[in-house]
């Protein structure tokens, strides 16, 4: 059985104004959402080559940073390793420098606010998104990634010694460990290899058997 109902007029005016202000609010969050969409794209930039400089370009196919360097990489948090003659310095998305050249002979992508360093004396260090020093590097590390939850994933060369014809040999290698972002060994050099961190988790290796551990450093998987 159906069941047949009536409004007044006062009754009418409320759902009708319930309907407009509901249809308002979902106006509005379309009107924001595209505005936020159309920003969004605005603001991430591409590296482009033309005639042999590069630049960059918007999502749009918009020039935004005319082609003026011998070599350019894609933002990371708003930052761009660009090199004028052969030197390395970091811009942002507005094309300001904040990293001159001069100043380092290799920079890293930026990640989690920091970014890898090596000067004219091979020293390596980490620098903050303004270009300031966050901590050196031990001279024992060879190399360290990007952080990722927080921690880098470090290498240091270490001697493997092989018996080969009755002759002890030896070979460059390599041990991995992680450190945090003051620059404390967190877990020490004990693994062949060993993955970023990725929400929590990495992989690690031991010769030819891979294992998983946290972000302490305690193995929940096993190297097998």
């Amino acid at each position: 059985m159906r069941h047949y109902f009536s409004l007044n007029k006062c009754e009418l005016n409320v759902c009708a104004n319930i309907y407009f202000s509901g249809m308002k609010r979902i106006l509005f969050f379309l009107l924001t959402s595209g505005l936020s969409f159309a920003a969004s794209a605005q603001k991430h930039l591409f590296p482009i080559k033309i005639k042999d400089k590069w630049g960059y370009t918007n999502a749009a196919g918009k020039m935004v940073i005319a082609a003026q360097y011998d070599y350019a990489e894609s933002f990371f948090e708003d930052r761009a390793v660009v090199a004028l003659e052969n030197q390395p310095c970091v811009i942002n998305t507005s094309n300001k420098r904040i990293i001159d050249t001069g100043l380092y002979i290799n920079i890293t992508r930026y990640s989690e606010g920091l970014a890898k360093v090596t000067d004219t004396k091979l020293k390596q260090s980490f620098i903050d998104v303004n270009g300031k020093k966050a901590f050196d590097l031990p001279a024992n590390i060879y190399d360290a990634r990007p952080f990722n939850n927080g921690l880098s994933s470090v290498a240091t060369s270490v001697d493997i010694h092989k018996q080969k014809f009755g002759h002890d040999l030896v070979d460059l290698g390599y041990k991995f460990g992680y450190m945090n972002k003051k620059g404390e060994q967190v877990v020490p050099f004990e693994y062949d290899d060993a993955d970023d961190f990725q929400n929590g988790f990495a992989r690690f290796r031991e010769g030819t058997k891979f294992g998983v551990l946290d972000s302490t450093g305690r193995v929940l998987v096993p190297a097998r």
